[in-house]
């Protein structure tokens, strides 16, 4: 009797369990339905919140380069202005030196023109006490200094005439022409201090009509034989004379060394020598040679030098 009450008994509550454990199961199925939809909700929020972030992060680094190139802008500009600050205390500086400078440009201006004053007074007091007999005495003198003008240049005449033959003795190419030119041109530079600058002007006609006569008589010596490449002319200048000196070396251009030029250039003294010489940076400049083994620049098929005299 016992067993069958105890079967009857769970038998009785086996639909109240099953109902209620359907009533939990559905509770908890739609629990876990509202659960399941938070998290998609909550997974759409952080993809939501993800994107903003990364949007946030690419504006915060556009931010920031900007950010950099306005500091590397500023220190452009510091250092910029720094420079500007630099150069207008260097300007105002040189500005304040050609003040300076101008200033006692002014002063020494000044002197000058009291200086010029004073000797216009002097040279105004002096032609006011110049007396007949003193004009007539100046008037003798100044016609004494032209007929011995006039005697100087004839003696040149005559010098030069005696040149001019005893050159058409020699070949076109012969070193001997360097020695009449020479001897030629310390002439009118004794006339020319002695006599003053009427026979300077001479002088100058005297070297140009040797140049031509020795341009001519390189030519014939050019038609009796000797060829361009086997000589060289040499063109020089010094500081007495306006007129360049012209000889001619017997050797190749390239071939000829200062040594070579020296032993033309037979006059006493110190020297310094240049040569025209073409510069890759420069161009054409003034080339000053002192090994006398070191092969001189060529320009243009010739030499031409430059020679200044240093003072002992």
């Amino acid at each position: 009797m016992t067993e069958s009450k105890g079967t009857t008994t769970t038998s009785s509550t086996d639909p109240d369990a099953i109902s209620w454990l359907r009533s939990t199961l559905h509770s908890v199925d739609q629990r876990c339905t509202n659960l399941q939809s938070d998290l998609k909700k909550a997974q759409q929020d952080c993809l939501t919140l993800d994107g903003s972030r990364r949007g946030l992060a690419a504006c915060l680094a556009n931010q920031e380069e900007a950010l950099s190139g306005l500091r590397q802008e500023l220190v452009r500009t510091t250092l910029a202005n720094q420079t500007m600050t630099n150069e207008r205390v260097e300007m105002q500086r040189k500005l304040e030196e050609k003040d300076r400078q101008i200033a006692d440009l002014r002063r020494q201006l000044a002197a000058k023109d009291r200086v010029m004053e004073t000797q216009r007074a002097v040279l105004e007091e002096a032609s006011h006490n110049f007396t007949p007999a003193l004009r007539a005495k100046l008037d003798k003198n100044i016609s004494t200094m032209d007929a011995r003008r006039n005697q100087y240049r004839e003696e040149l005449h005559v010098a030069r005439e005696a040149l001019s033959s005893l050159r058409s003795n020699f070949r076109g190419n012969d070193p001997n022409h360097h020695t009449l030119d020479t001897l030629e041109q310390c002439m009118a530079f004794l006339l020319e201090r002695i006599a003053g600058p009427d026979t300077l002007d001479m002088t100058s006609s005297a070297s140009q009509s040797t140049l031509i006569q020795r341009n001519d008589t390189l030519k014939r010596g050019n038609m009796n034989g000797y060829h361009g490449d086997q000589f060289t002319k040499v063109v020089y200048f010094t500081e007495r004379t306006v007129t360049p000196f012209l000889t001619v070396i017997p050797r190749r251009l390239g071939e000829i060394s200062l040594r070579d030029f020296k032993t033309l250039f037979d006059r006493p003294g110190v020297y310094r020598f240049h040569f025209k010489a073409q510069d890759a940076e420069y161009g054409f400049v003034k080339e000053e040679i002192a090994d006398d083994n070191m092969i001189l620049p060529g320009f243009d098929g010739k030499i031409i030098a430059w020679v200044e005299e240093i003072q002992v």
